[in-house]
């Protein structure tokens, strides 16, 4: 018995002979790529309680199909989708883009599989299995046009945006053999399939609804992205709200910041944009601090420089928009510093403004401190 003949017995009738696929491992190179077309279905059928003998089969020619390019027989392709709606009850799921692929390698006009491609279609519609749309696309062209209808407009419901519906239309128009070619390279949910060949990249490239469709895509992703650069879409009006309705985070936005400088001391009035992140965020993510005018203090986010030990802090200067007494800066303001107290985000032309005032009040707001650390400013 040839090679062939007796992997695809020990795939579906194992008997005592074949016990030797145990310890033997056949050279499966020589196998020609219709005789791996003719097992691939088989191997696929081959479910969870087979016999050890099958399943170890099974899994060398799995191996050996993924690394070739099996061409498979009209028969051969009438067997892949029976093997396919048979796995259904077990697997729960079915390998749609290897049997796409069968018709892709199919040495001979396409059998009719209607009815196999219904029961998968409406399978995968009743338990909303949406992994391989272009692949469930394919099958359900097969099926017939209100099959095909039906998973366009479960798609629509779980995709939105104009590109994407544009590109279902595109592929609902789409002829049979053409979404067969794009399922076997839009879809990569498949364990089995072989290497797409580079003939089907080729063809779906000659297809000009294709073609337009990616120049369509092209020119709407431009448009959006310079829509969001520009400030004209709806997203990045969204981002820029806070900066239009809150004047310290639009002071913010158009303030001078010189990088060189260290930063002021953060204050918890609100004059400082940092201090009016949430907690949460601020320990994830700390902006870069600035020191602007405030119209009020708001809630505070950091620990009071008041405390049993040191009192109350003395020394304000009533500056509007700077830490003082009342105001309680965070302990950070009160370390000393032999050059002075330092600013951030004053302007890089001069040191003065509120940036300046509120550096000059956290150097007269620091009360004094038993540690040997402190000392006078």
């Amino acid at each position: 018995m040839e090679l062939t003949a007796r992997l695809l017995q020990a795939m579906t009738d194992p008997t005592a002979q074949d016990e030797e696929f145990r310890t033997w491992y056949p050279d499966l190179s020589a196998l020609s790529e219709q005789d791996l077309g003719t097992l691939v279905p088989a191997a696929y059928a081959v479910g969870r309680e087979a016999p050890f003998v099958s399943m170890s089969v099974r899994l060398r020619i799995e191996d050996e199909a993924k690394q070739r390019q099996p061409r498979y027989t009209p028969e051969a392709c009438e067997r892949m989708f029976q093997s396919l709606v048979d796995g259904l009850a077990q697997r729960k799921w079915a390998d749609l883009v290897l049997g796409t692929g069968t018709l892709v390698r199919c040495t001979g006009p396409w059998p009719d599989l209607s009815r196999p491609a219904r029961t998968l279609a409406e399978f995968f519609l009743v338990h909303d299995r949406l992994d391989q749309p272009f692949a469930l696309l394919a099958i359900a062209g097969l099926a017939g046009d209100d099959i095909l209808r039906a998973v366009d407009r479960r798609l629509r419901q779980k995709w939105k945006g104009p590109i994407v519906h544009d590109e279902l239309d595109t592929v609902v128009r789409l002829a049979p053999v053409e979404r067969v070619l794009l399922a076997q390279v839009a879809d990569s949910r498949s364990f089995n399939s072989p290497p797409v060949p580079s003939e089907v990249w080729e063809r779906i490239a000659a297809v000009p609804a294709c073609a337009e469709f990616a120049r369509r895509a092209l020119e709407a992703a431009a448009e959006r992205a310079r829509a969001v650069q520009e400030g004209r879409s709806r997203s990045a009006r969204t981002a820029r709200s806070p900066a239009t309705r809150s004047p310290p985070w639009g002071s913010l936005r158009a303030s001078r910041c010189c990088a060189t400088s260290r930063g002021c001391p953060p204050c918890s009035t609100g004059s400082c944009p940092a201090s009016r992140w949430p907690r949460r965020r601020r320990r994830r993510c700390r902006p870069r601090r600035c020191c602007t005018s405030s119209s009020g203090p708001r809630r505070s986010s950091r620990r009071p420089s008041w405390s049993p030990r040191s009192g109350p802090s003395a020394g304000t200067s009533g500056t509007p928009g700077c830490p003082s007494s009342s105001t309680r800066c965070s302990r950070r303001s009160r370390r000393p510093s032999p050059s002075g107290p330092r600013s951030r985000c004053a302007s890089p032309i001069s040191a003065s403004g509120p940036a300046a005032s509120c550096a000059g009040n956290s150097a007269a707001t620091r009360p004094l401190s038993r540690s040997p650390r402190a000392g006078p400013s």
